[in-house]
């Protein structure tokens, strides 16, 4: 969905006033807010997943098991 903005700007001493409908403004704002938690939230679970699977890294080289090569390239691939 294409959206256009009806803008209006004025110059007022350097300055541009630009008037949008509280409607519009309002959806924009939601829209950043949407956008930021997802980041958010994605990236909070990348982080605990990361820190998960170091943690159990340590623990195998503390018990002294050899890591499978393989275990560094594995990547959790999530869509956000």
């Amino acid at each position: 969905m294409v959206h256009i903005l009806d803008l209006k700007s004025i110059a007022i001493e350097n300055e541009v006033v630009v008037k949008v409908p509280l409607q519009e403004f309002l959806w924009i704002t939601t829209k950043w807010l949407t956008n930021a938690v997802q980041l958010f939230v994605c990236n909070n679970i990348h982080y605990r997943i990361e820190r998960f699977r170091s943690s159990v890294k340590c623990a195998l080289k503390r018990m002294s098991i050899r890591i499978d090569p393989t275990f560094e390239q594995d990547r959790i691939e999530m869509s956000c």
